[in-house]
């Protein structure tokens, strides 16, 4: 029995002690309890653009020299037409411009800079795409950029290149491509270091054809059609009968 008391009276004081150890950490020189001296808010002076998002966090500094992670902080933004910040910290990019994020526990606050900037280029559509055209032929390209905050927007200052240029060559500013010969070639749109491609097919041009005739001497010339400017060109005089059938089939009575 007497020890039994022992073990217990071992373990109470052990039990002591460790309360003790835990008021002493909980105290400041003084004697009192640790108060909240600061908050020191990260990341410092951030800057993100519109429509990203950028997670705050606040650290306490505390009277005995110690620091921890606050996690019951009121977040507030100075300029919610800039940025919007919730309960946790994180803040949503609203506009261009400046707010100021503070966090605040009990009469202590702590705060940053934030700094909101334009959207930035994240993506570029070429189209059409990958259009197929005969050799002689155009193709009218359109860049769209997609933005970081959702936005999209045709870009008329992208720059144009073509990959193959002895299948098809393209206006670096207006984004016109002309098919030169069978064959293939990547058409690319860059813009902020952004690029994007689209892949354009030359096939071999159709003839096209433009026929005149003269009833009298029942001639007919025969032209091919330049695709790119669509003059005619290439005449080839033909005789024939047919054209004095037809004029007699919608002329009756003549010989």
């Amino acid at each position: 029995m007497r020890q039994s008391y022992s073990f217990i009276g071992k373990s109470v004081g052990v039990s002591l002690a460790l309360l003790f150890l835990a008021l002493l950490v909980g105290c400041d020189s003084g004697g009192g309890l640790a108060t909240l001296q600061s908050i020191v808010v990260t990341p410092t002076n951030p800057s993100i653009s519109k429509g990203a998002t950028q997670q705050f966090t606040a650290t306490g500094h505390f009277s005995n020299g110690t620091t921890q992670v606050l996690g019951t902080v009121t977040w507030s933004s100075g300029t919610t037409a800039t940025a919007t910040i919730s309960g946790t910290g994180l803040a949503t990019a609203v506009a261009p411009g400046n707010s100021t994020i503070t966090a605040t526990s009990g009469s202590v606050n702590g705060n940053t800079l934030l700094t909101v900037t334009a959207p930035t280029l994240q993506t570029i559509t070429v189209t059409p795409a990958n259009p197929s055209v005969g050799a002689g032929g155009t193709v009218q390209f359109t860049a769209t950029g997609h933005f970081s905050d959702g936005s999209t927007q045709v870009l008329g200052s992208a720059t144009w290149t073509s990959a193959t240029t002895a299948a098809a060559t393209i206006d670096m500013a207006t984004g016109l491509a002309t098919a030169v010969a069978v064959g293939s070639s990547t058409i690319t749109a860059s813009s902020a270091g952004i690029n994007g491609t689209t892949l354009m097919t030359v096939t071999l041009a159709v003839p096209r054809l433009a026929i005149t005739g003269n009833f009298g001497d029942r001639t007919a010339n025969v032209y091919t059609i330049n695709p790119a400017t669509g003059q005619l060109r290439s005449a080839v005089s033909h005789t024939t009968t047919r054209l004095a059938r037809s004029r007699h089939s919608q002329s009756p009575g003549l010989p």
